[in-house]
């Protein structure tokens, strides 16, 4: 049931609020607004709570789906089979490539080896995706270290990867080997959960697990008012209006893609539907133009608080940063290869080296790039909207299972549309 849309009161909410432009005088930003009609109090609070209220209840139908306990593993049981390394390794080599430059034992700097069927026993002669000594239950739990502001991935590297191997179980409805935990005695997921940097408490909690959620739940928001104002869709409207050029859009897009924290799965999911390349947009924002946009601020802080959303055209907000790159969808790469073999009259093995220096792979979902609520991209947006609202209630899971934790949804969702729609 996680990945069952909710029937919520989307056009209801929708109807609160209208698409204004930008006003340079007022300085005001493109964007959607409320018109301040008598309901819209009550009908806000109502989609709320009907909101939380399904987050709630398609979590209790989700862990009804498994065993209230299972017997504690023993260290060296294997929790991560084959089977499931295979369903999950497409989105967790992303993550690898995030992560392994980091790694302080280099174990992967000749390249990695996609093999599910891994049975290595030393770690030092393992480079395969997810090894076998991975998916032990005693790796499954590996404790986070403390660590000063300086020394986090000296100490915690090996780690981090494997947290992120259970929340790439997460995200894909993985959730037996994790929930086959919940009875262990000493072990909980606390302190990755809830991750920052450095165990002073400081800084940003890039982190934090409360990134996967927010995102998940900020862009389902986001795209489902969209939906429900077919007015703004670019394929659809007469007069100039188009939901790319409105401040909750490209923040939207803007959160859920950037790129430079510690954890990167929370954006790594997002990119493709959006169609971002890695490092278009920064945690640490800085303004190709310095110039022209010192106003803003000096640091990146600064930047990341007075960032122009709403403010540019759509080509603008994509190369703020950095100058977009095109990001290639499937159906690109049949006509590159054949051009190469046939004009350049290569052979196979050298188009496949040329296509793989280039790094010419398929990284985007959407048949027509750029405009998610497009009709041609009706089906993948579909299917993305529903994978976030399962990351959602996934989480939800996770967190009464294994943190007996209350998120409180009630508030989270109340703040998601407040930072979209204000």
């Amino acid at each position: 049931m996680a990945d069952q849309l909710p029937e919520l009161p989307w056009a209801t909410l929708a109807s609160h609020f209208t698409y204004t432009p930008r006003n340079p005088t007022a300085k005001t930003p493109t964007n959607l607004v409320p018109l301040s009609n008598p309901t819209q109090d009550s009908d806000v609070r109502a989609f709320v709570t009907a909101c939380a209220d399904a987050i709630t209840h398609h979590a209790t139908h989700e862990l009804a789906k498994y065993p209230a306990t299972y017997p504690v593993p023993h260290d060296s049981e294997i929790l991560i089979s084959s089977a499931v390394v295979r369903r999950i390794s497409p989105l967790f080599r992303q993550v690898h490539d995030a992560l392994a430059p980091f790694e302080s034992t280099n174990r992967w700097a000749a390249g990695v080896v996609d093999d599910p069927e891994c049975r290595h026993l030393e770690a030092e002669e393992c480079a395969c995706l997810v090894p076998y000594a991975d998916r032990t239950a005693a790796a499954v739990m590996i404790e986070k270290q403390e660590n000063d502001c300086r020394n986090f991935w000296e100490v915690n590297d090996v780690g981090l990867r494997r947290w992120e191997l259970v929340r790439v179980l997460l995200v894909k409805g993985e959730l037996e080997p994790i929930l086959r935990l919940r009875e262990h005695e000493w072990f909980s997921y606390c302190d990755w959960w809830d991750l920052r940097l450095c165990d002073c408490g400081s800084g940003d909690d890039d982190s934090s697990s409360n990134k996967l959620y927010e995102r998940a739940l900020l862009s389902f928001l986001c795209l489902s008012i969209f939906r429900h104002r077919p007015e703004t869709w670019p394929s659809n409207s007469a007069d100039g209006k188009d939901y790319r050029l409105t401040k909750m859009y490209q923040h939207t897009l803007r959160e859920a893609t950037k790129t430079g924290e510690t954890a990167p799965l929370p954006s790594i999911m997002h990119r493709p539907l959006y169609g971002i390349s890695e490092d278009q947009f920064s945690a640490y924002p800085r303004a190709r133009d310095v110039a022209r946009w010192a106003h803003l601020g000096e640091y990146y802080w600064d930047l990341d608080r007075n960032y122009p959303e709403g403010q540019l055209s759509y080509d603008e907000f994509l190369s703020f940063e950095k100058e977009n790159v095109y990001v290639p969808h499937e159906d690109d790469i049949p006509p590159v290869r054949q051009t190469l073999t046939t004009a350049g009259n290569l052979p196979t093995e050298l188009v496949d080296q040329i296509m793989k220096i280039a790094e010419y792979v398929p990284r985007r979902r959407l048949k027509v790039a750029h405009d998610p609520l497009h009709p041609d991209n009706k089906t993948e947006l579909d299917a993305y909207l529903a994978e976030c609202w399962a990351v959602v209630v996934r989480c939800e899971v996770f967190a009464r299972a294994m943190l007996d934790e209350d998120l409180e949804w009630h508030a989270r969702v109340k703040y998601q549309l407040w930072l979209l729609l204000n």
